[in-house]
């Protein structure tokens, strides 16, 4: 059960990481542009919701992984008039122990971060080669935005939420009608699609692998 426990936390942990890491760059990517930003009504309420979103998410992660909130016991307190007080408990020991290294915490977002400007580049130079010139700050600002909603379980990896959010987000920033956003998200999700199926090609190969290895130690 305590190994459940840790792999789910590992999995949410490694979820709620990469939302905070796309939070944080559209925060930053939007602060770097404010006065283009804010002279957009419907992005000047973006920016709101996702300053009031940053700092909500860093307050949260603080609290969760504070120590000294930990040795008082509130949280502990908190917990036990909620029902499954047991589960909920090793949940939140199990989300705490990630806050006992900042170092890693810290790679885990740098890398989150890496991983999302790795992509923004690609939209930018998917965006040039098909004719769109807009700058690389526009993708910076659009990308991370575009990235938060197919972030939501709204539909399967995404798909059709990201064309329509990419395609507003470009309309809205750039006060150009186009097809931009869609075509940059669908081709984004292919080669994701593509890169995605070698992982699943290593899986299927160790999974046989280890299948064989059971049957000969078996019947030996």
């Amino acid at each position: 059960k305590e190994l459940k426990v840790a792999a789910a936390t590992s999995v949410l942990m490694d979820r709620v990481l990469g939302l905070y890491a796309m939070i944080l760059m559209a925060f930053v990517s939007m602060l770097s542009q404010f006065e283009r930003i804010v002279a957009i009504p419907s992005l000047k309420i973006l920016f709101i919701l996702i300053s009031v979103a940053f700092f909500s998410a860093s307050v949260g992660l603080a609290l969760l992984f504070s120590k000294r909130l930990h040795r008082t016991g509130l949280f502990h307190e908190l917990l036990n008039r909620l029902p499954m007080k047991t589960k909920t408990h090793k949940l939140y020991e199990s989300l705490h122990l990630y806050g006992a290294s900042k170092k890693t915490l810290a790679i885990s977002v740098a890398l989150s971060l890496l991983a999302q400007t790795s992509s923004i580049f690609f939209i930018y130079f998917l965006s040039e080669s098909l004719g769109f010139q807009l700058g690389l700050l526009t993708h910076f600002i659009v990308a991370p935005l575009g990235f938060i909603a197919t972030a939501l379980p709204l539909s399967p990896a995404g798909i059709g939420v990201g064309q329509a959010a990419f395609y507003y987000l470009y309309k809205t920033l750039t006060q150009v009608d186009n097809q931009l956003g869609p075509l940059t998200m669908t081709g984004f999700q292919v080669c994701t699609f593509l890169l995605s199926l070698t992982g699943a090609i290593f899986y299927i190969s160790r999974k046989d692998r280890l299948k064989d290895q059971l049957v000969e130690d078996v019947l030996t």
